[in-house]
C-alpha cells in the first residue's frame, strides 16, 4: 500500500489537470459540474458556495440560512450540517450556562485544546436526545444529512464498541444522509455494523501521513459502497495539486484547504451570472488558481467579477466592477467611460438611442447612487448624483421602457424605488434578492420580501410567489412576468396573481442567471427556447 501512495504522488500532475479544469460556457449546455467536496465552517458565502457546484458541502449550519441550502440542494449538491457529535459547544443553541455548576450525567471536562467544548458520554439518552433535536431542526432547514465531528472520543471513554449501534439508531429513526468524521479512531470502521450504518467516512490528513493502515480501513469502507472523503490542510499550489492527485488515484473525494475551513480553496473555478446579449454570452469566470474575469463570449473583458449588459440598435454595452472597485462601462469592446472613485455593481439598460447606467460609489459623506447615460457612439451625455447619504447601499437595478427610468436599490435591509420624480420603500428585501422590469405603461418589482416572493405591479400586489433567484432578472411577455427562482424554475406570473412554473434549470450553480429575449423569444443559458 505505501509502495501505491508513492507512485500515486509521481503521477500527481497528469490527474491534477484534469481534476480541477472546467470548461468555459457554451450555448449546448450549462457550465460544466465536476465532482468536488467543499468544507466551509465559518463566514460563509452562500453565493460562492453555489457558484463552487460541490457534489458535497458539509457547512456550519449556525452559518448558512435555509434559502441558501435548498438553493445548493436544487442545484445538485449533497448538503450535510456538521454536527460536534462527541463534543458539547457552549455556543450552541442547546447549551444551558447552568450544565457549568450542576452538570448533567452526559457531560464530561473541557477539552483543553478547545476552550469551550466539553467531551460528551455520546451513549447516554439525555444527549442523544439532544443530537436528535438538532438533526430535527436541520432537516426542516432543507439539509440532506448531518456530518458527526468528534466521533473519537469514543476511544477516551473505552466505549467505541457502541458506536454502530448509536448511529443505527440515528439513521433509521432520522432518515438521513450520515457521514462521520472518523478522526483517530480509523479502526472502529471493521466494528461490525460500523459501515453499514453511515454513508460515508471521513478523514483529515490521511494523505499526509501515509500510514498504509488507515488507507487500507479507507479502502475497506470504498469496497463495501460507502463514500470515503479526505480532508487535507496546504496552501502552497504544487503541494495542493499534489494531494488532490493523490486523492483521486484512490478514488477518494479530495478537499484541500486551510485550517480555518473559512473560504472557497483557488483550486476550485467558479462562474458568476450568465446572460445572452444579442446571441453572444456575457458571464464572469475564475479559473483554477487565477482571478475572475469578464467574458463575452471567448473574448476577456477584463479583470472583475459582477458585469451587467444591454442592447441597443445592434451595440452591446457591458458595465462591470473592476478588481480596484471601479466601474468601466465599454460598449462594442470599447472602454467608453471609467469611475474615478471606488465604485461598484453597475446596472445598465437600453434608453431611447442609447444607455443608463446605475452603480453606488463611496464618498466621505457616506455612500452615493449615481446614473450615467451614453448613447450608441459612446458619448458620455452626464453623470449626476440621484441618493446620496450615510446609509450603506448595494445592488441598484435599473430598467427603462424605452423612454422612462426607474431604480431599484437595496438600503440598510429596505428596498428603495425611484423613478427619478418620486421615491418609496417597498419593504425589507433579502440581499440582491430583486429586480424591476417595464410593464405596460409603469414597472413591475419582483423581490424576496422575508418569507414569500412579491410582486408590485402598478396597480395591485402579489405576495406568496416563489422567492426570486440572487443577482437576477425578469422580463414581461404578453401580459404575463418571467422570471427565475431560487429553485431554478422559470415562473410565469399574471396580474390576477396566478402563476406557474415552466421550466426548471437543471444543476443551476450560478447568481446571476438571466432570462432573454432574443428574435421575441425568451432565452436561459442551458435551457434555450421557452414557451410563451
Amino acid at each position: 500500500m505505501k509502495l501505491r501512495l508513492a507512485v500515486t504522488l509521481l503521477i500527481v500532475a497528469a490527474l491534477a489537470s484534469s481534476t480541477i479544469l472546467a470548461s468555459a460556457p457554451r450555448e449546448d449546455r450549462t457550465p460544466s459540474v465536476i465532482p468536488r467536496v467543499v468544507f466551509w465552517y465559518s463566514d460563509i458565502s452562500g453565493v460562492r458556495l453555489v457558484e463552487a457546484a460541490p457534489t458535497l458541502a458539509v457547512v456550519d449550519p449556525d452559518e448558512i440560512t435555509s434559502d441558501w441550502v435548498r438553493r445548493l440542494r436544487a442545484s445538485g449538491t449533497r448538503v450535510l450540517a456538521y454536527v460536534n457529535f462527541g463534543m458539547a459547544e457552549n455556543w450552541r443553541s442547546y447549551w444551558n450556562p447552568e450544565w457549568l455548576r450542576n452538570p448533567p450525567q452526559w457531560l464530561g471536562p473541557e477539552d483543553p485544546k478547545w476552550r469551550g467544548e466539553y467531551l460528551v458520554r455520546f451513549w447516554n439518552p439525555e444527549w442523544l436526545e439532544i443530537v436528535k433535536k438538532s438533526i430535527r431542526d436541520f432537516l426542516d432547514r432543507g439539509f440532506s444529512g448531518v456530518m458527526l465531528d468528534n466521533i473519537d472520543v469514543c476511544i477516551y471513554w473505552g466505549r467505541c464498541s457502541v458506536l454502530p449501534e448509536v448511529f443505527r439508531e440515528i439513521r433509521e429513526e432520522m432518515r438521513i444522509s450520515l457521514y462521520v468524521n472518523l478522526g483517530e479512531a480509523w479502526e472502529v470502521v471493521y466494528l461490525e455494523g460500523f459501515v453499514k450504518n453511515v454513508d460515508g467516512v471521513i478523514v483529515e490528513e490521511a494523505l499526509t501521513r501515509g500510514e498504509e493502515n488507515i488507507i487500507q480501513a479507507l479502502n475497506y469502507v470504498a469496497e463495501k459502497g460507502k463514500d470515503v472523503v479526505l480532508i487535507e490542510y496546504a496552501k502552497d499550489r504544487a503541494r495542493v495539486e499534489e494531494l488532490l492527485g493523490a486523492g483521486e488515484s484512490l478514488g477518494f473525494k479530495t478537499f484541500v484547504g486551510d485550517r480555518k475551513l473559512n473560504r472557497i480553496p483557488d483550486y476550485i473555478p467558479l462562474y458568476h451570472g450568465i446572460q445572452y446579449l444579442d446571441g453572444r454570452i456575457l458571464y464572469s469566470y475564475k479559473q483554477p488558481w487565477e482571478r475572475f474575469k469578464i467574458y463575452l463570449n471567448d473574448s476577456e473583458l477584463g479583470c472583475g467579477e459582477y458585469a451587467s449588459g444591454a442592447v441597443n440598435e445592434g451595440v452591446i454595452a457591458v458595465a462591470y466592477e473592476t478588481e480596484d472597485k471601479h466601474v468601466k462601462i465599454l460598449l462594442d469592446d470599447k472602454i467608453i467611460y471609467e469611475s474615478k472613485g471606488k465604485c461598484r455593481e453597475p446596472s445598465i439598460t437600453p434608453i431611447e438611442d442609447g444607455f443608463a447606467a446605475a452603480y453606488i460609489c463611496d464618498e466621505k459623506s457616506g455612500e452615493s447612487v449615481y446614473l450615467l447615460r451614453v448613447d450608441v457612439s459612446g458619448k458620455v451625455r452626464g453623470v449626476s448624483r440621484i441618493v446620496s447619504d450615510k446609509y450603506s447601499k448595494r445592488y441598484p437595478v435599473l430598467a427603462s421602457n424605452g423612454e422612462k427610468l426607474a431604480l431599484v436599490f437595496e438600503r440598510e435591509g429596505l428596498l428603495i424605488y425611484t423613478d427619478f420624480n418620486e421615491t418609496k420603500i417597498m419593504g425589507k428585501t433579502d440581499p440582491y434578492s430583486y429586480t424591476i422590469t417595464p410593464f405596460k405603461d409603469g414597472f413591475a418589482v419582483i423581490y424576496a420580501g422575508g418569507s414569500e416572493g412579491e410582486i408590485v405591479f402598478p396597480n395591485v400586489t402579489i405576495t406568496g410567489v416563489p422567492k426570486i433567484l440572487w443577482e437576477t432578472n425578469a422580463v414581461e411577455r404578453k401580459g404575463f412576468i418571467y422570471y427565475i427562482s431560487r429553485e431554478g424554475w422559470v415562473i410565469r406570473v399574471c396580474p390576477n396573481g396566478m402563476w406557474t412554473s415552466v421550466k426548471q434549470i437543471d444543476n443551476i450553480n450560478t447568481a446571476g442567471m438571466w432570462i432573454s429575449v432574443i428574435d421575441d423569444k425568451l432565452k436561459v443559458f442551458g435551457l434555450g427556447d421557452l414557451p410563451i
